[in-house]
C-alpha cells in the first residue's frame, strides 16, 4: 500500500481510510499521532536529543547503520508513535529490517502499528472502525493504545480537539461540498475563521453570481501568517479564489492557481512590493510575481507550486531571485526577526519552547499550539527575567529560556550522586511512584547516577535516572 497525501497527515489519513477505519476513527489517529510526534516518523523524543548526542536525522542514520545498538534499551520515544518500552521497540526495527526499510520509513510504521493494533488491540480497531464522535475515537487511541503518563480530562480534551479539527478537515462534509486534502472549502461570505489574521471572505471570489463556495489551500494561509507576522502589518488580498466561470471572465490563464485555491496576489500598505517578494522567496514560497509598475499594478503574486516560478510584470519575465531576505528592517529587537512564536503559532517549535518551559516549572501543555496559557507562562518569564513584556517568544527571549533550562541541567548534574542497585531486578518507571507505568528494567546490579530525589507510591523514596530512561525505588539501591 502506497501513501497518497502531499503532507504526512493526508498520507495517514488516506492509509488510516484504506485499512477501513471511518472518519472519525482516522481523526482520533491523526491526533494522538499529532500530539505525540507531530507526524515525523523520524522524531526522536526530544528530552533524548541532549543525552544521546543526536538529532532526528542522525539518530535514524546511526540506528539503521548500525552505529547505534542501543535503540532497544535506550527508554527514548521514538517514531509517529513514540515507541518506547523496550519490549516493543525490539519489534520495530526486526520490522524494518524484514521490510528493507528505514526504521525512519512512514509506511512502514504505520504497518507496524496496525499490527500491534490487530494483535493486541482487536477491541480498538472496532471502535476506530464504527467511532461516532472524535471523542470516542480520540479516546480510544488514548487510553486504550498509547497510554501516556498523564491521561487525564485536559489531555483527554485537548487530543479530541485536534481529532475535531482532523474530521473538520478531510472529512466529507455534504453542506459544504466536501474538503480536499490540505484544502478548505467554505460556503461563500461566511466569514469563516482561517487562522489568526485571515478569514474566507478575503479569499472569495470576486465574480457576482458565478459560485456559491471558496476553496483556499492550507499551505497559502501558512505562507500569508508568515508574511503577516514579519512585516507586522495587515495584507490586502486583491485576488484569491477564482471560480471557472469568473476566471474566464476576467481573462485569467488556463489551469490558473487562482482557479485551485492555491494563489493570492496581495498588497501591504506602506510596503514595496519588491521587499514583500524578497521575504517570500526567503521562506521557500515557490511561486512568486512581482508587479510594481503603473501599468502592471503594484502587487505580489504567491502561490503554493512545488517547482520554483518566478516572473516580473505582466509579460511574466522569468527572475532567478528576488534578493532573499530583505533588507528594510535594521532593529535587532525581536520584533524586527523573520520569525516569531506567539499566541495562534503552531507547530514544532512551538511544542519546543513548551517543553522548556514545562521544565522551568510553569504548568503548561506541550501541545504545540500557542494560546493564552503559553502566552500567559512567555509573559510571566519575560517580566522575572528583565524582558520586554509582551507575551511573544522572539530570538532573545527564545535564548533567554534556553540558558534558563541549561542552568537547571547544570545544576541538575552538581546535585546527582551515585548508586548501586542492590535488586536483582529493579523497575523503571515514567514517575516517581509504583502508580506510574513500567518502562524497562534493571538487572545488573549497577552503579547508576541520580540526578533528583522525589517521594512517591511504593517506596520511601525515588530516584530519576541520569539517562532520562526514569524513576528508581531508592529502598533498592545504595550510595556509593
Amino acid at each position: 500500500m502506497s501513501l497518497v497525501g502531499s503532507t504526512n497527515a493526508e498520507k495517514i489519513w488516506n492509509y488510516c481510510k484504506q485499512r477501513g477505519l471511518n472518519d472519525f476513527g482516522c481523526s482520533g489517529v491523526i491526533a494522538n499521532l499529532d500530539c505525540e510526534s507531530a507526524l515525523n516518523p523520524k522524531n526522536l523524543e526530544d528530552a533524548y536529543q541532549a543525552r544521546l548526542g543526536y538529532t532526528d536525522n542522525s539518530y535514524v542514520d546511526a540506528v539503521d547503520t548500525g552505529r547505534y545498538n542501543n535503540f532497544v534499551h535506550d527508554c527514548a520515544g521514538f517514531g509517529l508513535v513514540q515507541w518506547t518500552w523496550w519490549t516493543r521497540k525490539q519489534a520495530l526495527p526486526e520490522y524494518a529490517c524484514n521490510r528493507h526499510v528505514s526504521i525512519g520509513d512512514m509506511e512502514m510504521q504505520l504497518d507496524f502499528m496496525f499490527k500491534e493494533l490487530q494483535e493486541h488491540f482487536p477491541s480498538v480497531i472496532d471502535t476506530l472502525k464504527s467511532a461516532t464522535t472524535a471523542l470516542q475515537a480520540s479516546n480510544t487511541m488514548l487510553l486504550q493504545y498509547e497510554c501516556p503518563v498523564n491521561t487525564g480530562i485536559s489531555v483527554q480534551n485537548l487530543r479530541a480537539s485536534y481529532a475535531q479539527q482532523y474530521y473538520d478537515r478531510f472529512a466529507r462534509n455534504p453542506t459544504e461540498g466536501g474538503i480536499d486534502m490540505g484544502y478548505k472549502i467554505v460556503t461563500k461570505k461566511s466569514n469563516t475563521k482561517l487562522s489568526k489574521h485571515f478569514n474566507s471572505n478575503e479569499f472569495d471570489c470576486h465574480g457576482a453570481g458565478c459560485c456559491s463556495q471558496t476553496k483556499i489551500n492550507d499551505k497559502l494561509v501558512e505562507y500569508l501568517e508568515k508574511i503577516r507576522c514579519y512585516f507586522g502589518k495587515p495584507i490586502t488580498i486583491t485576488s484569491g479564489y477564482r471560480c471557472p466561470v469568473h476566471n474566464r471572465n476576467v481573462h485569467g490563464a488556463t489551469g490558473s492557481r487562482h482557479g485551485k485555491g492555491d494563489a493570492a496576489d496581495i498588497v501591504i500598505p506602506g510596503v514595496r512590493p519588491a521587499d514583500v517578494a524578497k521575504y517570500a522567496e526567503s521562506i521557500g514560497i515557490k511561486g512568486i510575481g512581482l508587479y510594481e509598475t503603473p501599468q502592471d499594478g503594484y502587487f505580489v503574486h504567491i502561490d503554493t507550486r512545488e517547482a520554483k516560478s518566478f516572473w516580473y510584470g505582466q509579460a511574466c519575465s522569468p527572475r532567478s531571485t528576488f534578493g532573499g531576505v530583505p533588507s528594510i528592517h535594521t532593529e535587532t529587537t525581536e520584533e524586527s526577526k523573520s520569525y516569531l512564536l506567539h499566541n495562534g503559532s503552531t507547530g514544532n517549535a512551538v511544542r519546543a519552547l513548551q517543553e522548556k518551559l514545562v521544565l522551568l516549572g510553569y504548568n503548561i501543555s506541550a501541545d504545540g499550539m500557542y494560546g493564552p496559557a503559553t502566552e500567559g507562562a512567555v509573559r510571566d518569564y519575560q517580566k522575572k527575567n528583565g524582558l520586554p513584556c509582551d507575551g511573544i517568544a522572539g530570538p532573545k527571549t527564545q535564548k533567554s529560556i534556553d540558558d534558563s533550562v541549561d542552568k537547571r541541567h547544570d545544576g541538575d548534574a552538581n546535585n546527582s550522586f551515585v548508586v548501586r542497585v542492590t535488586a536483582n531486578v529493579l523497575n523503571v518507571r515514567k514517575g516517581p511512584g509504583t502508580n506510574y507505568p513500567i518502562t524497562g528494567s534493571i538487572r545488573d546490579k549497577g552503579i547508576y547516577t541520580i540526578t533528583e530525589k522525589a517521594s512517591g507510591q511504593g517506596a520511601h523514596e525515588w530516584g530519576r535516572l541520569s539517562s532520562g530512561s526514569g524513576w528508581i525505588a531508592m529502598d533498592y539501591c545504595i550510595k556509593e
